[in-house]
């Protein structure tokens, strides 16, 4: 599985204001993106199209721009260095934090890193099972 990034909470005019200068900056953030996974060799991307990056946009306008949360998900395996699963997974939330800064510098940014294993519910698709509704 390809690591997942999800973008929550972008200022309302992030890719609009200037429709052309907006996307624009928006290109320039998903490569910058790309860039930090490949820097780390253990998330095995070596291009964006081993990454799905995606910017969602929210229904609510209030507060959007200053508090944004960076999600992603991966199966990253223990790589050569011997650096663990966490070990990688704070590498990849620094680098994250620090990108998203550059481009929203007043915004606060929590950057969350999820392991896609069995053990792992993704709760954007979660739905309970009927016997489990009360």
């Amino acid at each position: 599985m390809r690591p997942i990034v999800k973008i929550w909470c972008l200022p309302e005019n992030a890719g609009k204001e200037d429709k052309k200068e907006g996307q624009k900056k928006l290109k320039e953030l998903f490569d910058k993106i790309v860039e930090a996974f490949i820097l780390y060799k253990n998330f095995e991307v070596e291009s964006e199209k081993d990454l799905l990056i995606l910017f969602p946009m929210d229904h609510m306008e209030y507060g959007l721009g200053t508090e944004i949360l960076v999600e992603v998900e991966s199966n990253i395996v223990q790589g050569d260095l011997g650096l663990s699963k966490v070990n990688e997974h704070d590498y990849i939330a620094s680098e994250l934090f620090h990108i998203l800064r550059q481009f929203f510098p007043d915004a606060v940014v929590e950057c969350n890193v999820y392991h896609a294993d069995s053990k792992t519910i993704r709760r954007s698709n979660w739905k309970p099972k009927p016997e489990e509704v009360s």
